[in-house]
């Protein structure tokens, strides 16, 4: 997701009472274990919080204990990897569950089992192990739907008698269902490296992309954002939980009808972003960007996170995938 002024994943809205912040995301796949191969958006003051006030907990499950239960969770997912038990890992992932991975793409339910069962096959004589890289876990409440975990782990397995040890990135969207949580949303990435050259053509084609999306926000032009967003839109937003398409839009709707006339901008925070492929699907961008609007004639600012997914379809390029974060 992106920020923006209200749900919608890249935008974030925020007023008095009620901050709303709308930002970018995304999710895993088996490639993620690389082993081997406002309501109404309110006509109040504030429409972005301060960056030195605090945002308040709308998560029913105080932060402490949400990270404890989604470190649990995580350790279930992965002893079950380590120990190539092929039963709890499909037990672990929801069944609608999109694995999003820079090497192999986009893998669904039953692709992303059945590549952890050749996975298993393959090293069945040899170990697998992986273990997260101790003080890299951040965990963010989605409301009313679960939770984000954001990280890095190390994988290790034999290859040619010699152990083969390499670290990666990963987010997790955590959902929890009758007191049970699964994995519904997966990006694994840093297997390949990040693209930063300026000049690379996926790395001009993210830079456009956004760009497009938050001019159109910064103008407050309505059709542009819907050119934007696929249809099958997810934003997720760490206060504000889990919005379609159609609610995305209609925030913003809210949000503009609202605003008229009040300057709002969104800006890429510097050095920020990070650009890796999804083959057969699209892009992976991260980073932090800032939002400012002006009150009482200063200007008031927060910065935030966001992960995206960009789909290309049909020779089309969209905004499918959301995730924002830090609020």
């Amino acid at each position: 997701m992106a920020v923006f002024l209200t749900r919608p994943a890249f935008f974030i809205t925020h007023n008095l009472k009620n901050m709303k912040t709308i930002i970018c995301i995304v999710a895993i796949a088996p490639a993620l274990f690389a082993v081997g191969t406002g309501s109404q958006f309110a006509q109040k003051q504030q429409l972005f919080k301060n960056e030195n006030t605090v945002s308040p907990t709308y998560f029913t499950v105080p932060q402490n204990d949400l990270k404890t239960e989604i470190a649990q969770a995580d350790s279930l997912l992965f002893d079950a990897f380590n120990r190539q038990d092929l039963q709890t890992t499909k037990e672990m992932f929801a069944p609608d569950l999109e694995f999003f991975h820079d090497k192999d793409g986009l893998g669904l339910y039953q692709k992303t089992i059945d590549n952890f069962a050749a996975l298993y096959n393959r090293n069945k004589a040899t170990a697998l192990k992986r273990e997260l890289v101790p003080g890299t876990m951040e965990v963010y409440p989605i409301k009313g739907y679960g939770a984000l975990e954001i990280g890095e782990h190390r994988f290790c397995h034999f290859e040619n008698g010699a152990q083969d040890c390499a670290v990666f990135k990963f987010a997790i969207i955590w959902r929890k269902t009758d007191n049970k949580w699964q994995a519904s949303r997966v990006v694994s990435y840093a297997h390949v490296g990040r693209v930063t050259d300026v000049n690379d053509t996926l790395y001009k084609k993210a830079l456009d992309l956004d760009k497009n999306l938050f001019d159109a926000f910064n103008n407050q032009q309505l059709d542009g954002l819907k050119a934007a967003f696929a249809p099958d839109l997810e934003f997720y937003q760490d206060d504000e939980g889990l919005e379609n398409y159609d609610q995305t839009i209609n925030d913003f709707k809210n949000m503009f009808a609202g605003n008229a006339g009040n300057n709002i901008h969104r800006d890429l925070v510097s050095g920020s972003v990070e650009v890796y492929p999804i083959p057969g699907y699209g892009i992976l961008e991260t980073g932090s960007h800032k939002f400012t609007h002006n009150e009482n004639g200063q200007p008031v600012s927060g910065t935030f996170k966001f992960i995206n997914l960009w789909h290309q379809k049909d020779g089309q390029w969209k905004l499918s995938r959301t995730i924002s974060y830090e609020h």
